[in-house]
This record gives structure tokens, sequence and C-alpha cells, in this order.
């Protein structure tokens, strides 16, 4: 069971976050995308662009981040994902994590920026439970998911 659940977690964050399927292939971008990208991240040289249907995938570093871009194809920005630690988490998401959960082990944590908003995704696993969490971008709870060990 914490195989099975590791594994849909993984897959979860390739699929859902960076918006990938298995069929991604590495791709060259319009002008349209590629000057929206420089103006949102001004100063990226190396980028790897994958293409999934109309959406287009940029990962690359930015002030030591990791992050995965998605644009559609008339240069839409649709998400930024950025690898995290928990010490870049904000103060009342990491007291809220002190507070109500005893933490073993951190699997991924990102931030999920969108046109609509900005959260945080924690996937974390405490002695009993395997515990996903989408906080807000003040660190309150929005969302959670639990599976029992």
């Amino acid at each position: 069971m914490k195989k099975n659940f590791l594994s849909i977690c993984l897959v979860l964050a390739i699929v859902i976050f960076n918006g990938l399927t298995l069929s991604a292939q590495e791709a060259e971008v319009s002008t349209v995308i590629s000057t929206k990208f420089n103006n949102m991240y001004s100063g990226v040289t190396e980028i790897i662009w994958e293409q999934d249907g109309m959406e287009y995938l940029a990962t690359f570093i930015k002030d030591g981040f990791s992050l995965d871009a998605t644009f559609l194809e008339d240069g839409t920005w649709q998400q930024t994902v950025t690898s995290l630690e928990i010490e870049d988490l904000p103060t009342a998401a990491k007291e809220l994590l002190t507070k109500e959960y005893k933490v073993e082990s951190y699997y991924y944590i990102s931030r999920v920026e969108t046109p609509a908003a900005t959260q945080f995704s924690v996937n974390l696993e405490t002695d009993t439970q395997y515990v996903t969490l989408m906080l807000n971008k003040e660190g309150k709870l929005v969302d959670k998911q639990v599976e029992d060990l």
C-alpha cells in the first residue's frame, strides 16, 4: 500500500503539476511563447522545452529553484510549479505542519502559481498516514487528502 501511494504521488506530481503526459516530446517553441517566457523569466538561459498537444512546458532553474512553466500555443501562461524545501513555505504553513502533524518525512513540496491563485502543495508522511495538503499563499489549509498506512 505504501509503494502504491508513493507511485501515485510521483505520477500525479509529474502529470498534474508539470502538465505532462507520457507522450510529451522535446519541442521548439514559437516566438510568441518564447517572448512571453522571456518577459516572465528574464535572464534564464538554460531551458528544456517539451510539448504535449497544445501545451508547452519549460523546465529551468531560476534563483536556485527548479521551475516548470506551462504555456499554450498562443503564449497564454497556464501555471508555474516551483520545487521547494520546507523552509521555503510561509511561516503560517510551517506552524500548521508543526502543530497539526507529527511529520516523519516530506516527499514533495511545491508552490503552484496560476493566473487565479498561488498555492502550496505538501506531500508528507506521519507515523500513521500519507497526507497531501494544499495551502493558500498565506499558508492556510485549502484542501487535504489522507491515506492511512
